[in-house]
């Protein structure tokens, strides 16, 4: 059901609730009155109990948002609680009122009452002010039901968020499997071993092993949802040598990485896209003198990565189909389902080429 229709069902059960407890309030009543030996009128308890608690369901809708905007579940639990309290005392005090007054109007609408009604408010303060106790009681009741609904609603919505991030890392995983195994790479990978393997088996050699451990690392971290940064350079590292291979004196790979940051956890395999885009449309468009940094560094309790290209591209010239092909585009989509915005990968131009940031949060992954 949309959230801009009127839950009847929700309410209906908020109704009952509350007037079912005026029927049990009423009950109570009756006991006490028969151990003290009194009469008890069941219809003006009745009546005055539901009224009073159909004061309640007016000002639920109050309630609700208030406690939406001001939940203890929040950066600030202590101010919001301290608010949620004195929010509490109008809050009170106005049902309470009404309460009384409603039921002095009844009474003076139907002849009942002995005295002017105005004269009658006035002698009904105190009875106000004690009933104001309760109200806050029943007050600070509601809000811990609420809370208690919305932490459990919220843990429900977190459990389903992580098994959803688990499907959509695994199809991710799966994913980049297939960009490692791309035609394109691997043909270009092939080709160069098998140039090679005549003229420098040695070579060759060395870029099957290099082949394989990339392979291998892969289908290790299948289900890893993140790694050190530490490890993630380890594993980029064997698809640099690849490709150092493949381009030989026309490429240089620059890494300033801070120490610092090796040991932060980073979603497993989110380097790997950047730095194959960069080689797609940034080394391999040029003739000589391909170069690629790989940096990271700490900025405002955030954890910086960048790939930089000297490439031909310029930013104000990108398009998704020429630059966020498919691996961009999925790194973008898993950061943004980790992290729930898009604005942890961006494009800068850099002197020559473009920049690929990554930014990622230090306290959550």
């Amino acid at each position: 059901m949309s959230d801009n229709k009127f839950n009847w069902k929700k309410w209906t059960l908020i109704f009952l609730g509350w007037e079912l407890l005026a029927i049990y309030n009423s009950f109570q009543n009756f006991i006490f009155s028969i151990n003290a030996g009194t009469h008890f009128d069941w219809y003006t308890s009745i009546t005055y109990r539901c009224t009073n608690n159909f004061f309640w369901v007016l000002l639920m809708p109050l309630i609700f948002i208030f406690a939406k905007k001001f939940s203890i579940d929040s950066l600030k639990p202590v101010r919001n609680s301290i608010i949620i309290i004195l929010f509490g005392i109008p809050v009170a005090f106005i049902q309470s009122f009404l309460s009384i007054f409603t039921n002095l109007s009844v009474k003076w609408l139907s002849g009942t009452m002995a005295m002017p009604f105005w004269d009658r408010i006035q002698l009904s303060q105190f009875g106000i002010l004690g009933l104001s106790f309760e109200s806050f009681f029943y007050y600070c009741v509601v809000m811990s039901i609420i809370f208690g609904i919305q932490y459990y609603l919220k843990n429900r919505e977190h459990q389903y968020n992580l098994s959803q991030l688990e499907v959509r890392l695994s199809q991710a995983e799966l994913q980049n499997m297939k960009m490692q195994l791309h035609p394109h790479f691997l043909f270009n990978t092939l080709h160069a071993i098998s140039t090679l393997m005549h003229r420098d088996p040695v070579a060759a050699d060395k870029m099957i092993t290099e082949l394989s451990n990339l392979l291998r690392i892969s289908l290790d971290n299948i289900g890893v949802h993140e790694v050190t940064l530490s490890d993630e350079l380890n594993f980029l590292n064997q698809y640099i040598e690849i490709q150092k291979m493949r381009f030989q004196e026309n490429l240089k790979i620059t890494l300033n990485i801070d120490p610092k940051t090796l040991d932060i956890m980073v979603p497993n395999l989110i380097l790997q896209p950047i730095v194959e885009n960069a080689f797609k449309h940034g080394v391999e468009q040029m003739t000589t003198g391909g170069n690629i940094k790989i940096s990271s560094s700490l900025q405002n309790n955030m954890l910086l990565l960048t790939v930089e290209d000297n490439g031909p591209g310029r930013v104000e010239n990108m398009t998704n189909k020429t630059r966020e092909g498919l691996g961009l585009n999925n790194t973008r989509k898993r950061l943004k389902q980790i992290y729930g915005s898009n604005d942890h990968l961006s494009f800068e131009n850099a002197i020559n080429g473009i920049i690929v940031n990554i930014k990622i949060p230090l306290e959550i992954i």
